[in-house]
């Protein structure tokens, strides 16, 4: 037993060191080429402008259940400070108990196991545009790029289980915007569909997950596809997998670029009521464009020019 205090630790000292708890939580930084910018550049509303479509009409939420979702974070990083806590009393419980000190260890495993549970509750399976009359798209190209690349990419990269199938993702799937458009609406209910109301072909692909529309000849793997490829997001990967960025202007005129927040563990917002009051959900985080582009001016004010309009919303996918 005096052995395995010893290693206990040596074990507890050499991962729950300082160092490693200092360095959570963190918040995204965007640090992309700015000669490469952007590869996809959208105003979404136009994008999703739906035949016969009302002109500045606005109607629902962007809301979901984002907000209680993105909570979850909280009770990890609370379990984390405690967990830190724990280990340094128990070290010094090694020292001078090695048997009540394994006691402790194995009661700390099982409670760490039933909150692994608690994490990998079922995803939702049921289908969210199922029984949705179906409307046409001016656009079908523009929409069904800004569906995969402002709804779904980052739907299936915030979900932290294997996802199956696109119902999955439902959770994690919104816009940083209160008021929406009717497009923005109908888009929202029927990720799950094409510009041409056709359901997307998914697959699991390796580490990550593919998505493809058939293109407006119906006929999947030809030259008119639509294809999405992302990978899984994890706790450590996190930052370097945002898919969507968003460009509004709020109240006061300044230009804001919103992005999907990571509802795992050692997320710190950059500002989270300015993304609430935007957002009208929980999803997002937000930074000024002058934070967000720092190392630039030029980026800074090519925003500025871009978005005119506060009910404008731009996407753009900066890889």
């Amino acid at each position: 037993m005096q052995i395995f205090g010893a290693n206990l630790v040596n074990a507890v000292s050499g991962f729950l060191h300082t160092g490693y708890i200092s360095a959570y939580p963190r918040t995204y930084s965007f640090s992309g080429d700015p000669s490469s910018l952007p590869q996809v550049e959208m105003e979404v509303g136009e994008a999703l402008r739906l035949e016969g479509e009302a002109v500045g009409g606005l109607i629902g939420n962007g809301g979901g259940d984002g907000v209680a979702s993105s909570l979850s974070h909280w009770p990890s990083l609370l379990m984390m400070t405690m967990a830190f806590f724990g280990a340094v009393a128990m070290v010094m419980l090694a020292k001078r108990n090695p048997r009540l000190a394994t006691v402790m260890l194995v009661m700390l495993v099982a409670s760490g196991s039933m909150m692994c549970a608690e994490e990998s509750a079922p995803l939702p399976t049921e289908v969210p545009w199922e029984g949705v009359e179906l409307r046409s798209y001016v656009d079908p190209v523009a929409a069904t790029t800004v569906i995969l690349h402002g709804l779904i990419a980052d739907g299936l990269i915030n979900t932290k289980q294997e996802v199956a199938s696109l119902p999955n993702i439902q959770r994690e799937v919104g816009w940083p915007k209160a008021e929406l458009s009717e497009g923005e609406a109908y888009a929202l209910q029927t990720y799950g569909l094409d510009g041409w109301g056709r359901p997307f072909d998914f697959r699991v692909n390796g580490a990550g997950y593919e998505v493809r529309s058939a293109g407006a000849d119906g006929q999947l793997y030809t030259d008119d596809d639509l294809v999405l490829m992302t990978h899984r997001c994890s706790n450590e990967t996190w930052d370097h997998q945002r898919h969507a960025h968003f460009f509004r202007r709020n109240s006061a005129g300044e230009v804001v670029v919103l992005y999907h927040r990571w509802g795992g563990d050692y997320f710190k917002y950059a500002n989270k009521s300015l993304a609430a009051t935007l957002a009208g959900n929980g999803l997002f985080d937000a930074q000024p464009v002058a934070d967000f582009f720092s190392y630039s001016e030029p980026l800074q004010q090519a925003w500025r020019e871009k978005v005119s309009d506060p009910s404008v919303m731009v996407l753009a996918v900066l890889r």
